[in-house]
């Protein structure tokens, strides 16, 4: 019933986010051709099919109903493309006048019963030709639009992991079926007890840098069916959720399962709260905060040559309560990894301990905080030469 290239479309399934904004010529939108062999498909993240990356839309054409008509792929691999009727309501998004945005697909089976593959809510956001989109699977990316009219939307993204460029074209509609229109199994009316399944999440801080934090997850549910994502999310404000920084987890048919997730950050020193969520019955429910501090602020460590001494420095200045090991790691060039242990630290402990220079492609150093194991890493050196 649904082709592969469906099951790409599920994991691209997007939901828009924030405020709109822009203006452009009430009638005409772009006025660009539409050309899907155009040259600079699949081109880096970044790369603009028109040259006029700075197009401005009239946001307010946005508003309303909208049903995919085209859907154009392509990779290292090759393209390809793939056309629906209005009726078939393939994909359909909902924008809202005050900022908000649905996304989801309603179908029927061979026998006749409704299902919801996907049902997601959120906000968008337009700036002249940039529209901000929320990936289910893949994370936040930025799209550029190439038509946007009373009738016709038409936007070309590049999604990373997949080194996929995709454009999809929507046609304009006064009505859509939404979920929950028709019963999606009348013969077995939904199971109250069943609405909110028994998960868990036990999550960890592993490693902490100054652009990034590690967790390790452990996570149990009941009636996974009834899931239909998780992952976390993370933000310098509490209380964070999808339409902040997240990363999606793929949850196993396994009662349980553990996991490493990398949050990537863009402030050192500064304090960060994480927490899972997951999305059950078409709801996101949320758990507890984790809060951590990435380092450069109440744990600072550097590493660097030190010309003078002809020694690799290691500079630190612990201001966080505990009891710490410091150590010293360079990937060596013939002899593996070498680990050195440079003795405790505590806090209002600073200063440069000094290690060999040695024959190594790239050295850090991490303190250990012995009560919760938990790394603290420096910056990373990685030298010009390899010696291999």
């Amino acid at each position: 019933m649904k082709t592969q290239l469906y099951h790409l479309l599920m994991f691209l399934a997007l939901v828009l986010v924030l405020p709109s904004c822009g203006k452009d010529d009430p009638v005409t939108g772009n006025g660009k051709e539409d050309n899907w062999e155009a040259e600079g498909e699949g081109g880096e993240e970044g790369d603009g099919e028109y040259e006029d990356d700075k197009e401005s839309f009239n946001g307010d054409y946005l508003i309303g109903n909208w049903v995919l008509t085209n859907l154009y792929l392509e990779d290292e691999y090759g393209h390809e493309q793939e056309t629906y009727q209005v009726s078939d309501e393939e994909d359909v998004i909902q924008f809202m006048r005050d900022g908000s945005c649905r996304n989801f697909f309603v179908w029927q089976d061979y026998s006749g019963q409704w299902k919801t593959d996907y049902d997601d809510v959120g906000s968008w956001n337009l700036k002249n030709d940039q529209l901000r989109l929320l990936y289910y699977g893949c994370g936040q990316q930025t799209v550029t639009l190439n038509q946007l009219t009373s009738n016709e939307l038409s936007f070309t993204g590049y999604v990373k992991e997949e080194r996929t460029t995709y454009k999809m074209t929507y046609r304009k509609v006064d009505k859509v079926t939404e979920p929950g229109t028709q019963s999606e199994d009348p013969e077995q009316p939904d199971d109250p007890t069943e609405e909110v399944p028994d998960i868990s999440f036990n999550t960890k801080i592993k490693k902490v840098y100054p652009d990034q934090f590690i967790l390790e997850c452990s996570y149990g549910w009941d009636h996974q069916n009834s899931i239909k994502r998780a992952g976390f999310c993370w933000s310098t404000r509490p209380n964070p959720t999808i339409l902040d920084e997240s990363v999606f987890i793929s949850l196993t048919s396994q009662s349980s399962n553990t996991k490493t997730i990398s949050c990537k950050v863009d402030q050192a020193g500064t304090d960060y709260y994480v927490r899972a969520f997951a999305q059950i019955n078409g709801k996101f429910i949320y758990f507890d905060d984790l809060q951590v501090q990435t380092v450069g602020k109440d744990i600072q460590l550097k590493v660097r040559y030190d010309a003078q001494q002809d020694k690799i420095a290691v500079d630190y200045d612990i201001r966080k309560d505990g009891i710490y090991s410091l150590y010293f790691y360079a990937n060596l060039t013939m002899q593996g990894d070498f680990v050195k242990d440079l003795g405790g630290v505590t806090n209002g402990d600073s200063g440069t301990k000094y290690v060999v220079d040695y024959t190594c492609y790239r050295y850090y150093a991490y303190v250990v905080d012995l009560a919760t194991d938990i790394e603290y890493h420096s910056n990373t050196v990685t030298k010009k030469y390899p010696y291999y």
